[in-house]
């Protein structure tokens, strides 16, 4: 049998916080016998009082800094070669990042991996729902040689990279776009900037391995912010928009040696595979329709996409078996996840 990797110190975590002290606390709770550096960047007005308890954090406060905004700045203190993006609402896994990290340094031409992800959703101090999420994506591995490939493979069963383990050096590549390209500020606009940036730079996989658990909260910011298929169609989006696919473009035909004339073509056709995966999608409508499918399911309390599963169920159902959650030892993770959660009750 091969031998077991030795835990590295090469890969930063980075927690952005807002708001969620709670959180927060309960999360470096988990990683307090982590052998990975953590820096946490919290946008709070009032400093987190607790983060001398943590020998293995550097807190940096930014208060009422958006979330694109600060970004960029605690990158800059990333030391390691590689650097993974946790939320202050999710538990990564320590031993999944560890082999993230394993199959990173042996396949130098990904620049991203991560794992599978459940959601966990408190009913009650005494009751945790759990249940897995991106099954469509559970196998998912963005392995063409042509970076155009990837972000077509990217976009056309799209699950977000912004929390994978990836290469420092691409990541920062991101962020300083971003602060280059400040009209660049709507969060899902950022998230899927990040997920192609990456796929251009290099290949990504999702390995067979329980990543994260994910709080599924009301006040999370995808309950408010518009998605692709809003910002693509109204007007005061129109700026920021443009600038999103000019720059992203424009880095693809460096990249690819295309013009960018081309480059942008081919982004533009992946952006419709991404958005022709919306629920409801009827391939000769206006994509402005999406919209009012939205609405629909919305005020229809979600009866509308039930209806739509029920005569066309999703696919990720069929790769409900493959999702590594079902196994002891995720399990036994996940119940340590639980006690950390009590804990801050």
């Amino acid at each position: 049998m091969p031998k077991k990797k030795k835990i590295s110190g090469n890969v930063t975590i980075l927690i952005p916080t807002y708001n969620r002290h709670r959180q927060l606390k309960r999360l470096l709770d988990y990683y307090s016998n982590c052998a990975f550096p953590i820096l946490v960047a919290d946008s709070t007005t009032a400093s987190f009082p607790f983060v001398k308890n943590y020998r293995n954090v550097k807190y940096f406060h930014y208060p009422n800094y958006p979330y694109a905004k600060k970004l960029p700045l605690i990158y800059k203190h990333v030391k390691t070669e590689y650097v993974l993006f946790c939320a202050d609402d999710d538990f990564v896994i320590p031993d999944a990042i560890q082999k993230c990290l394993n199959f990173l340094e042996d396949n130098p031409d990904y620049s991203s991996a991560h794992g599978h992800y459940v959601f966990f959703e408190n009913r009650n101090k005494e009751n945790i729902s759990v249940y897995p999420f991106y099954l469509a994506s559970v196998d998912l591995d963005i392995n063409s040689n042509r970076p155009s490939e990837r972000v077509t493979q990217l976009l056309s069963s799209y699950m977000q990279l912004l929390y994978a383990v990836t290469k420092t050096s691409d990541i920062k590549q991101v962020f300083n776009y971003l602060a280059e390209y400040p009209e660049i500020k709507n969060d899902n606009l950022v998230e899927i900037f990040q997920a192609i940036i990456l796929c251009i730079n290099g290949k990504s996989k999702t390995l067979p391995i329980f990543y994260c658990a994910r709080e599924k909260t009301p006040n999370s910011a995808s309950t408010y912010t518009d998605d692709l298929d809003v910002i693509c169609c109204k007007a005061k989006y129109t700026k920021q928009y443009r600038v999103w696919l000019d720059v992203i473009a424009k880095h693809l035909a460096k990249k690819e040696r295309i013009p960018q004339t081309e480059a942008k073509e081919k982004i533009l056709l992946a952006v419709n595979l991404y958005l022709a995966n919306s629920f409801m999608y009827i391939p000769f409508l206006r994509i402005s329709f999406l919209s009012i499918q939205r609405a629909v399911n919305k005020y229809s309390l979600g009866f509308a996409k039930k209806v739509y599963n029920l005569i066309l169920p999703p696919s990720g159902k069929n790769n409900l078996k493959k999702h590594a959650f079902s196994r002891k030892d995720s399990i036994r993770e996940f119940d340590k996840i639980q006690s950390y959660i009590y804990q801050s009750y």
